[in-house]
């Protein structure tokens, strides 16, 4: 793992949409980045457009890509998204040959510090809401060669939400980071700013238990985020934007609510719209880890999630892995010592070095 150098100091809510006031009829050709009516979409235009068919998360890549951005998220608290973000960011450090930067965007909740040993973090993200500084200048060292840092916010009262300048500012900041690779610890729960980060990073991490809610909120997550992507990207497109808010907010007689049965409603409409809608949800990257359970438990969780996300959301998930329920974990953070730097023979630091090492497309151990 990187060497250690000297350091430097509820249930997933369903998207709340508002109906349009006429049913607008659907027109061939229309791109829903040819009317920028939200900043997020250009970003998402952008980097959709740049494969038309990208390779899955742990998968072999043909050629290395910059300014990759990779979102980690979760639909509960507790289920340690956070020990699966700074494992995955440490591993990369070390294997993927870019800059790492880890970015904790837990608003109040901040601890992707704990998870790097990091014992008085500078809560950078204090600064890039009240100062206004650029999140570039907030990056620093997190004491291990190749890793770089910026802490969450804290502290900050009645702060639960980015408001809409904020995100904008912020989406629009990542895409400054062109040569490294950004490892992003989301906060729990379905918070618009979580939402908009998993829609818009090339690659989302899903991290779960085997424990019923923790699944169900998973899932919850994830078709929210499915949808504000879908709704970002189609806003400019009145009519398809009244069929996927009908989606995402339950309307309908039958079963449309599922985004295979959407495109068979798109498609009677307008073909070339619904072959462009099952392109954007066939270039979804989800990977899953599922935490603290046995490797037979967590296989069948996770096909069983798989199975569903595939039916009812159209995506296919990727397995990462699972990781152990492990005694060592809890001795790490209360030592604020990272696991798999500090345990690497404990058996979740060993399952998480096989998490990593899949992300980062590294084959050997």
């Amino acid at each position: 793992m990187p060497r250690q150098v000297a350091r430097s100091g509820n249930k997933a809510a369903r998207i709340v949409m508002t109906r349009p006031r006429r049913k607008p009829a659907l027109h061939d050709g229309a791109a829903a980045s040819s009317q920028i009516l939200h900043p997020l979409v250009d970003r998402l235009a952008t980097w959709l457009g740049e494969s038309r068919h990208p390779t899955t998360i742990g998968e072999e890549r043909n050629e290395q890509q910059s300014g990759r951005v990779i979102a980690v998220g979760s639909g509960k608290g507790g289920v340690g998204k956070t020990l699966v973000s700074s494992s995955i960011a440490l591993g990369l450090a070390e294997h993927s040959g870019q800059r790492v930067v880890a970015i904790d965007v837990d608003l109040g909740g901040a601890n992707l510090h704990t998870g790097l040993g990091i014992k008085r973090p500078s809560f950078a993200l204090n600064r890039f809401i009240l100062e206004k500084a650029p999140l570039r200048e907030l990056s620093a060292s997190s004491g291990f060669d190749g890793l770089e840092f910026v802490s969450g916010a804290s502290d900050i009262i009645g702060l639960a939400e980015f408001d809409e300048s904020d995100r904008t500012r912020f989406l629009h900041e990542l895409a400054g980071f062109r040569e490294e690779t950004l490892v992003l610890d989301l906060g729990a729960g379905s918070s618009l700013f979580n939402l908009d980060l998993f829609s818009t990073a090339r690659e989302g991490i899903l991290v779960t238990t085997t424990e019923p809610t923790a699944v169900q909120n998973a899932y919850g997550f994830l078709r929210a985020a499915i949808f504000r992507r879908l709704r970002l990207l189609y806003q400019a497109e009145d009519r398809l934007l009244y069929m996927v808010e009908d989606a995402a907010n339950h309307r309908g007689d039958d079963d449309t609510d599922s985004i295979p049965r959407l495109i068979q409603r798109v498609s009677k409409f307008n073909r070339s719209a619904a072959a462009r809608l099952e392109e954007l949800i066939d270039q979804l990257r989800i990977g899953l880890v599922v935490n603290m359970a046995k490797t037979r438990e967590a296989a069948r969780v996770a096909d069983s999630l798989a199975r569903a996300v595939r039916q009812y959301l159209g995506v296919r998930m990727n397995y990462l892995g699972s990781v152990d329920f492990d005694t060592s974990v809890r001795r790490s953070v209360c030592e604020w010592r990272p696991l798999v730097v500090h345990f690497p023979t404990a058996r979740a630091a060993r399952r998480l070095v096989a998490v990593a090492a899949k992300v980062g497309n590294h084959i050997e151990m």
